[in-house]
């Protein structure tokens, strides 16, 4: 028999794995339910974090039972643990009969939390592992004077918790109270209907069932609470028996509080339901407490609390829906293309506004729709995916009308660079105003290295004060330039490509110069072979019959003469 015990307590330890300084504790609380003849079903459900492996739950965990004096009480108590008092030398018996620990109850149970929300569209993260354990035993417990308050502390929390002060130093403590016989006689405390979520989206609107029941049919009132620290804990991580009360409120991080919580929509609980909501912003790691009281023909009786830790993330969905289209419909006709952006969707639903039609629907992916007049319509588009209850709804507004639509034009001044060109404003779009949109384009400047050699599309898109949109679109050129440098003057006049064969290109590339009144090309003898005046702002000369070797380009601006040394390789 006793080699069995023995067998058993290996397993034990393999499941509920001992640990010297307990940490990651997520929550959890303590509850008691009344068997009659003064005996007590206490339950510690206790949640851990288990991401980098198997939590290590408290073994035993030990509940200390104390006065309204705050002293532990002799109680005669019969440990009801796995292995039986005598058979095993890792508690000293005579402790625990003479009540040195208070209550030490085996494990019940352990399992994972599961990471679902009430959303279907949500795809669970993979980074986030909680394990919820069960304690329950039973204790004879007398009435006296003032009744008994229960207590289990461990420290200590996540280091990553957001909204308090020193998580990794802050511990937690479980406590209810067994009133007075004068309060109540016979009574349960409320127990929590769910597991609580181990994460919530920002972003989007969450709701969870935070319901208790009572086996007495009290009234039951819910509010948000600040968890409770375990004071000395932090140096004694599982103390046995637990300090005495009374405990102190974790202390919150600035700018998070009770109203303030999760940040975004605040968290916030219905007094009646307990249902428990919020839109949060920011991504993150939070405790939270909640407190359900019961009242008994309207006297307070006590009340449970929930300390938990949630995890706020950016969400990834299985659909989402998204419409493309211009906000303003122009050019005179009232025919619409609509582009579908939805992601994850495997059929759509189409719906285009007008309010005097039920026919003003389709089902195809990126329909076309001819309205009947101008005016303003909401257009819905429903995604659905193969997932069962899983779809997402977007909507946008557009205006069509009868104006006209924009003239605009792009010619690209340079039109071909090199791929080690810094990075320059684009020019040539009119009307001006516009944006420019491609490859190696950010904030009007183009980065030939970005863009890759190559030929590349510059698309320019005009907005009129109508809010009309049209666009024009040009080929940029990308040569490579193997190896030899651009040529580019400090003040804006741009020569390429160097080393050169059949020509060379001038260009102004910005507004530095008002003029560029002439070009010449001198041998490196001084002879001038080419000259010509500047009429534009560009210049493309042809040197196809120049042999190989130095040569010197003068520029003559209005703010000076440019020499440049440059060569021509074949």
């Amino acid at each position: 028999m006793k080699k069995q015990i023995h067998y058993l307590a290996l397993f034990l330890i393999l499941l509920f794995p001992f640990k010297g300084q307990a940490t990651h504790i997520v929550g959890g609380e303590l509850t008691y339910r009344t068997l009659g003849n003064h005996q007590y079903e206490i339950t510690l459900t206790v949640y851990r974090d288990c991401l980098h492996g198997v939590p290590p739950f408290d073994f035993p965990a030990s509940i200390g039972i104390f006065d309204t004096a705050n002293q532990l009480v002799n109680i005669p108590y019969h440990w009801t643990g796995y292995w039986p008092q005598g058979t095993t030398n890792f508690f000293n018996d005579s402790l625990i009969n003479n009540n040195m620990y208070g209550m030490l109850v085996m494990p019940n149970d352990s399992e994972t939390v599961p990471n679902v929300i009430n959303a279907p569209c949500v795809i669970p993260p993979l980074n986030i592992c909680y394990r919820v354990c069960h304690y329950i035993d039973t204790v004879t417990l007398p009435y006296i004077p003032g009744g008994y308050q229960l207590v289990y502390m461990i420290c200590c929390r996540n280091n990553t918790i957001q909204n308090i002060v020193n998580p990794g130093g802050t511990g937690t403590t479980f406590m209810t109270i067994i009133p007075d016989s004068t309060i109540v006689t016979v009574n349960s405390n409320p127990v929590f209907q769910n597991l609580p979520p181990t994460f919530i989206c920002t972003g989007i609107p969450f709701s969870f069932d935070h319901s208790a029941t009572d086996a007495d049919g009290d009234s039951l009132v819910y509010r948000l609470c600040a968890p409770v620290n375990c004071g000395m804990c932090t140096v004694n991580s599982q103390p046995q028996p637990p300090y005495a009360p009374p405990y102190l409120p974790i202390t919150w991080q600035t700018p998070y509080s009770l109203a303030n919580l999760l940040g975004g929509v605040p968290l916030a609980i219905n007094p009646n339901t307990g249902l428990l909501t919020c839109t949060p912003n920011t991504v993150g790691q939070f405790v939270y407490g909640v407190c359900v009281a019961e009242y008994r023909n309207g006297s307070f009786i006590d009340s449970v609390r929930r300390d938990y830790q949630v995890n706020i993330v950016n969400c990834q969905m299985m659909v989402v829906s998204s419409i493309i289209s211009p906000a303003v419909v122009c050019g005179g006709g009232y025919t619409v293309n609509f582009q579908n952006g939805s992601i994850g969707g495997t059929s759509y639903h189409w719906d285009f506004g007008v309010t005097s039609l039920t026919n003003d629907t389709s089902n195809l992916v990126s329909p076309s729709y001819t309205y009947p007049d101008t005016g303003t319509y909401l257009v819905t588009l429903i995604t659905y995916s193969d997932s069962s209850g899983c779809n997402d709804t977007s909507t946008q507004t557009i205006r069509v009308t009868n104006f006209s639509l924009p003239t605009v034009t792009l010619n690209l001044n340079p039109d071909s660079v090199c791929i080690n060109m810094p990075p320059y404003a684009l020019i040539g779009g009119s009307p001006v105003g516009g944006t420019f949109f491609g490859s190696g384009v950010a904030g009007g400047n183009f980065d030939a290295s970005i863009a890759g050699s190559g030929i590349d599309t510059i698309k320019y898109v005009y907005t009129d004060v109508n809010g009309c949109t049209d666009s024009a679109k040009e080929a940029i050129i990308v040569n490579p330039c193997t190896g030899l440098e651009q040529i580019i003057n400090d003040d804006g006049v741009i020569i390429y490509p160097s080393p050169f064969n059949n020509s060379i290109t001038i260009t102004l590339s910005n507004s530095n110069h008002n003029e560029l009144m002439s070009v010449s090309l001198n041998d490196i003898l001084g002879q001038e072979l080419y000259y010509n005046q500047f009429s534009s702002n560009k210049m493309v000369i042809d040197t196809k019959l120049l042999q190989k070797g130095i040569y010197f380009l003068q520029l003559k601006t209005d703010k000076g003469i440019i020499t440049k040394k440059i060569l021509k390789e074949n």
